[in-house]
């Protein structure tokens, strides 16, 4: 492999498999990796990581754009490898963290502004599309069938932006509970519900996911910031006789985004992972399902296919975080 680099890619000769002649083909791999490093500056010099810094605006939206582009995986691998990313990367996820709760609440308190608010409204969101594209995917997998009156689904870490309830109220007809650490994330979602004529049907509970008991949810999704996925999986289990749990994660560069759910590690007591959203480029998270009793995983219901591609990202601490470079082809 000869390569001659650019400035916004880099220049690859590989061999035909067919033909054995040498292909010229430009790789997006460098410029992805500019894109990320100029983000995490940004992200550091910046104290105000909330909508109302157009800086921020412009340099997140720019990363999402090009993290969310499609690449190879031998551009992905490349982009994992680099050093200098492999360095920063903890410290840009915390940013990032820090900017989307910033930003979830920015877009609340302006939806509020509103004498109502309406799903057209809600579409005015930047990611609402994410949203509606990730939440229905999930809901394809819901054996909806199992509820009893007095039950409902439970989103974990919800915020003060309640758009993955809504949808999954409006894809199933279930009420939904969402619980969320956070008294003042949890003052404005309720204010938001209450105003966008959803508080009959979601409703919000002010508690640590670790400490909360699930047994009036046969259905739970964990949100992918939330910290901790082992205790909360722990109190899912020992709460609920028996629940299908959604785990959101990241797959390929969008671990530059959010921690991957650890797949390997199964200490919470549950069975793993049955089945998987398939990973789109264009959705931000993808979501793993199991289930909160081991002696149920045969039964899963897996009408709605999911697979398992190749992993590529970082897992949880202590564990392998790096795809294994490939040779040439």
């Amino acid at each position: 492999m000869i390569i001659i680099h650019g400035t916004k890619s880099f220049f690859v000769f590989k061999k035909n498999k067919l033909n054995n002649k040498k292909v010229f083909t430009m790789s997006k791999a460098p410029y992805t990796a500019q894109v990320v490093k100029d983000a995490y500056s940004v992200l550091i010099e910046e104290d105000d990581l909330s909508p109302h810094n157009p800086r921020i605006n412009d340099t997140l939206g720019r990363l999402v754009r090009t993290l969310s582009d499609p690449h190879t995986k031998e551009e992905t691998t490349h982009i994992l490898l680099d050093p200098e990313i492999q360095k920063f990367r903890p410290h840009m996820l915390e940013k990032l963290s820090m900017a989307e709760s910033q930003m979830e609440r920015f877009w609340a308190q302006e939806f509020l502004k509103n004498p109502s608010i309406t799903t057209q409204d809600l579409k005015d969101f930047w990611y609402w599309k994410n949203y509606d594209d990730l939440v229905s995917g999930e809901a394809d997998f819901f054996p909806t069938q199992i509820f009893m009156p007095d039950e409902s689904i439970c989103f974990v870490g919800s915020g003060p932006l309640p758009l993955t309830a809504i949808i999954l109220n409006q894809r199933t007809g279930k009420n939904v509970t969402c619980i969320d650490a956070d008294p003042d994330a949890c003052e404005v979602s309720r204010e938001f519900l209450n105003k966008a004529g959803f508080g009959k049907n979601i409703r919000v509970i002010c508690a640590d996911g670790s400490d909360y008991s699930y047994k009036k949810h046969p259905i739970v999704i964990v949100a992918s910031l939330v910290p901790c996925k082992n205790e909360v999986m722990v109190a899912i289990s020992e709460g609920a006789h028996a629940c299908y749990v959604g785990l959101r994660s990241a797959e390929g560069l969008h671990t530059l985004l959010y921690d991957p759910v650890d797949e390997t590690s199964y200490v919470f007591g549950c069975s793993p992972i049955a089945t998987r959203t398939i990973y789109r480029p264009e959705i931000i998270n993808t979501t793993l399902f199991c289930n909160s009793d081991p002696g149920l995983a045969k039964n899963w219901d897996k009408r709605v296919g999911g697979f398992r591609p190749d992993k590529f990202g970082w897992r949880n601490p202590g564990r392998p975080v790096l795809p294994t470079p490939r040779g040439d082809a």
